[in-house]
């Protein structure tokens, strides 16, 4: 498939109808959210529906579909944070600095993203 029709693919707007708390109803996103929480749902060992469940429970006043591409986003960026752990084959020291060690930018200071203000696990 070529990059702009899986470009494509992934805005696609699809809806699915869904089961919560006893009550059916339909939650529209785009396809790679879609991909995504299918992705975490499996990952969890839980079915869509309850991770959709969890999600719907946390959400306050928020719309369902926005919460669920919230919670997508943040799984991602806490994915980022944690750091990978270092291969047994590299030494500690890699170069000019240590493995892990933030990039450093030319007048010394750290070139490090600013702590996310987000609670962690809370879907709004």
């Amino acid at each position: 498939m070529s990059e702009a029709r899986a470009a494509t693919q992934s805005v696609r707007i699809v809806k699915h109808s869904v089961v919560i708390a006893g009550h059916r109803t339909s939650v529209s996103l785009e396809d790679a959210f879609w991909r995504a929480l299918n992705d975490i749902a499996a990952q969890e060992s839980v079915s869509l529906a309850a991770l959709i469940a969890r999600v719907d429970a946390g959400r306050g006043e928020a719309n369902l579909s926005s919460a669920l591409r919230v919670f997508v986003l943040e799984r991602a960026l806490d994915a980022r944070e944690t750091p990978p752990s270092p291969s047994p084959h590299l030494s500690p020291q890699a170069g000019r600095g240590v493995i892990g060690a933030a990039p450093t930018m030319d007048d010394g200071e750290r070139d490090v993203a600013a702590p996310s203000p987000r609670l962690r696990g809370e879907v709004r």
